[in-house]
């Protein structure tokens, strides 16, 4: 009941900032209708990259805890569990990736850990390049227009209350994910292999950082570095991934994006960074998803004729 209405607070809320600052949202979007379509495309394209080299990472993760997974399986049954997550109903549940790890060798436990795993490694690969690029480039979430800054922790303070609600819940999360990280001592561990896949997250960081900076450039913000752009990312992505009232940490990631960047661009320009930083993101999900489905149809009627041929 008390989540319940701390949601309804929330997008009350949400949709009053909405109101008030409409203009600005108008003119965000003429601004982003308005992109370079060579930068754009180049934003797209490298993204599109980032995800498929980021779906082998899990792979290396589970091969860390004694599995054989192939280079391109994991990245199939990655790219397959991440895509089926914007279907509706229980197809998550029966498609996860712990149950397709099992079909490729893995024991139950190897394929539950390499999950907790993953989201640890590449939680440190985000956290270590915000915080270098944060201090190189002297990047902070805080801007220094009180205007901006009063959006800014208005925007927090909003989403701050229905979080509540759920903190014992997202705390028991936690504790499995603590206790799953315990049971490492039962492996035999190779932490060279663990390196490599944070080294390896951290340099997809960097390209997905380089990617946004790409946008930028596609809305003519020349006041912004590589440096700075890889900080706003990596710290808007860190507090988006907190926002657990959020799927995707939308709304909250865009709106910590649009408060860093108002520091080197007028507002306006600022939230159509943001917003067409996310709609790349869909396209490419989308993509990505499109091309799962289309795997699959392929490999099942494969799979028809083949058997028609047996017959």
């Amino acid at each position: 009941m008390v989540k319940g209405i701390a949601k309804i607070l929330a997008v009350l809320a949400f949709c009053s900032l909405v109101v008030t600052f409409r203009e600005v949202i108008v003119s965000a979007g003429s601004i982003a209708s308005s992109a370079d379509p060579a930068f754009l495309g180049l934003s797209i394209v490298g993204l599109f990259i980032y995800r498929v080299f980021n779906a082998t990472g899990w792979g290396k993760v589970a091969n860390a805890l004694g599995g054989q997974v192939g280079l391109v399986d994991g990245a199939s049954v990655w790219l397959k569990t991440e895509s089926f997550r914007w279907l509706p109903g229980s197809v998550w549940g029966y498609c996860s990736r712990a149950l397709l790890g099992q079909q490729l060798g893995l024991n139950r436990q190897q394929a539950s850990l390499s999950l907790t795993l993953e989201l640890s490694l590449t939680l440190g690969a985000w956290i270590g390049t915000a915080l270098i690029f944060s201090l190189i480039s002297s990047v902070s979430i805080f801007p220094s227009g009180l205007v901006n800054l009063i959006a800014t922790l208005g925007i927090t303070g909003i989403f701050g209350l229905s979080l509540m609600p759920v903190l014992y819940k997202t705390s028991a999360k936690v504790r499995r994910h603590v206790k799953e990280l315990i049971t490492l001592k039962d492996f035999e561990i190779k932490p060279l292999v663990l390196l490599e896949v944070l080294i390896f997250y951290s340099v997809l960081c960097c390209f997905n950082g380089f990617c946004f900076f790409l946008i930028c450039s596609s809305l003519g913000i020349t006041s912004l570095s590589i440096g700075q752009a890889l900080a706003a990312n990596s710290q808007a992505f860190l507090i988006g991934l907190f926002a657990l009232i959020a799927p995707g940490g939308i709304g909250v990631r865009e709106g910590s994006l649009a408060a860093i960047l108002s520091s080197y661009t007028s507002v306006e320009t600022a939230l159509a960074a943001a917003l067409l930083w996310r709609g790349t993101q869909l396209l490419v999900e989308l993509i990505c998803l499109l091309v799962v489905f289309a795997e699959i149809a392929l490999k099942s009627r494969f799979q028809e004729k083949e058997g028609y041929l047996r017959c």
